[in-house]
Formats: C-alpha cells, structure tokens, sequence
C-alpha cells in the first residue's frame, strides 16, 4: 500500500538480530482494505534512480579527494580515470559522470590472465547495474 511515513523513532530495538524502529505511517489510499490492528512491513525508499549506471563499490577508489576507476582501455592497458559519483548502496554506487555504458573498470588488484578476454576482475558496465529495477536503495 502506498503510504507517506510521518514518524520514525530515533531508537531501535534488537529483536533476532534485526533492528526494528517504531514508525508511523499514513496511508495514501485509505478505501484499501486494511483493518484495524494489522501489522505490516515497511520498506522506506529514501532515494530511486531509474536507468542508473552502476558500478561495485570495490571498483570504485579515492585519489587526492577525487573519486577514479580503473578503467580498461581498448589497447588492454588500465588508465585512471576521474568520475562523479550518485547513489551508493553497501555494494554499488551510481556513476552520474566519467563512464559510459559498455566500458569497462577493475577493481584494484586487478591482472590479466593468458588466454582470458577479460582481465580478472573486470565489470562491464550497463544501464542498471544488476540492481533490480534500477533502484539504487541507500
């Protein structure tokens, strides 16, 4: 049920090893069937791309307070190159600027293995970064 949270406690309590915080909600169509002392879960969305280039965060580096990957360039050497950031998850992170779709970026450490096509390591970037819906969920 679509809904617009009015209150979220500021102190949560372990129950199982999840950490639940007390919220209240308004129902954006009250005429739905919802009774009187129902209980539900919540998904809070606090931010949503759609169509985000997306990259793991592991490929994703600080070089003098400027955020870079490691790009693979068509010749098979790895460049360096600057990028601006979005979103970010625990493991990805929206690339608003610096990529394309289709490029390629290592995650540090990266090497290239005989016989491979892609060196270890390397992502393929496309729209949407395996994040399902293109929802970018902090």
């Amino acid at each position: 049920f679509p809904a617009e949270l009015v209150f979220a406690g500021a102190v949560g309590s372990a129950q199982g090893g999840v950490v639940l915080y007390p919220v209240k909600v308004a129902l954006l169509n009250p005429a739905m069937d919802v009774k009187i002392g129902m209980n539900a879960d919540i998904e809070i969305i606090v931010a949503e791309q759609s169509n985000a280039l997306c990259i793991p965060n592991a490929a994703l580096e600080n070089r003098g307070g400027q955020s870079v990957v490691r790009l693979l360039e068509a010749d098979g050497k790895l460049s360096f190159r600057e990028v601006t950031i979005g979103l970010q998850t625990d493991a990805m992170t929206e690339i608003i600027d610096g990529l394309q779709e289709g490029e390629k970026v290592a995650v540090p450490g990266a090497t290239r293995i005989p016989g491979q096509r892609n060196p270890a390591g390397m992502f393929q970037m496309g729209v949407g970064g395996g994040q399902q819906g293109g929802r970018m969920r902090p």
